[in-house]
Order: C-alpha cells, then structure tokens, then sequence
C-alpha cells in the first residue's frame, strides 16, 4: 500500500538484501516488503542506507516492517535507538517483525557438538562481504526486553525458520505516552 504523504509504499524490508521478498512465515507470498533498505547495493536493494544511523522515512510512515537477521550487524549500543526509529516510522498500530540468531540455543549446542562452522556463522557472520559480521547477539528475553523498553506492545514469538533462530512481532500502540 502506498504512504498518502511520500507515496511509496508502506511496508518496509530493512536490511533485506538479495532477499526482499521473503515473508518470514511462508504463508503470506503476497505480501512484498519493499523498498528494501540496505548498506550494500544488491540488485533487490532498492534504498542503500546504513540503518544502524536511523530510517530514511518519515514518521508514521510504515504499516509494517521486518528486520531478519539484521540487528546482529548493529553495534548492541545502537540496537535501542534503532528500535525507537522503528516505533518512529511505523505507524499507529504498526507491526514490527523481528528475526535474529538465538545465541542461548547456539551455545547450548556448541557446549554439546563443540564449535562447527553453522555455530560460527550463527555468532559471527558469513563474512562473505565487508558488513558481513556480528557485532551483538540475542535471546528471545533480551530482544523481547529491548522491544518493550522501545515501547512495542503485544509482543509474541513468531514463525521462525530454524532453531537456531528466534523471532519475536509486535506493534507500535495507537496513543504513545
């Protein structure tokens, strides 16, 4: 759907990637998050933009946005300001999904299979290109505190693809404080 004031769409895919048009849970294909928002250039990257410096979008812009596998690139001391951005730019009742790497179950099982090469990626990246790397990791109580603290509501877990990983939505409530 189109923003009435920018008129670009509404629902955002931060740091998407090559990936834009991915829906967390497999059973809303129609749902494309675009533009997608990234620090590299990739062909479905439609906005280069360090996100970790704020949204490029006014507030109240976005029904929706989802973020999968990008707060882990994020200095953990921007991840709340990051988070404020996003209750910024969503609008009142705007959902927010959350994907991120579950390090209390990566080393849980690092203490049980030792150190293989998933478990470092799941900690540190793929590497494959310079932005490529973890700066900060999570657990579903860590990232469900950080969103609370931003002044998300109604936060749930959500579908998440692995095991290794955890997701948690939420929404921007109608009247803020």
């Amino acid at each position: 759907m189109k923003c009435n004031e920018c008129g670009v769409n509404d629902e955002l895919c931060l740091g998407g990637g090559m990936n834009p048009h991915f829906h967390p849970d497999n059973l809303h294909p129609q749902v494309i998050y675009r533009p997608n928002i990234d620090i590299m250039y990739h062909e479905n990257v439609d906005i280069v933009h360090d996100l970790e410096t704020g949204i490029p979008f006014h507030d109240n812009h976005a029904s929706a946005m989802r973020a999968v596998h990008l707060l882990q690139h994020f200095s953990w001391k921007n991840v709340p300001f990051f988070l404020k951005e996003c209750i910024r730019v969503l609008k009142p009742g705007g959902h927010m999904y959350i994907m991120v790497s579950d390090l209390e179950w990566v080393f849980q099982q690092v203490l049980v299979e030792g150190l293989t090469p998933g478990h470092v990626c799941s900690i540190w990246g793929e590497h494959d290109h310079p932005s490529d790397f973890h700066k900060c990791g999570f657990t579903y109580p860590l990232i469900r505190r950080l969103m609370e603290e931003a002044g998300f509501i109604n936060l749930t877990p959500a579908f998440k693809r692995n095991p290794w990983e955890v997701s948690v939505e939420g929404y921007k409530p109608h009247l803020l404080p």
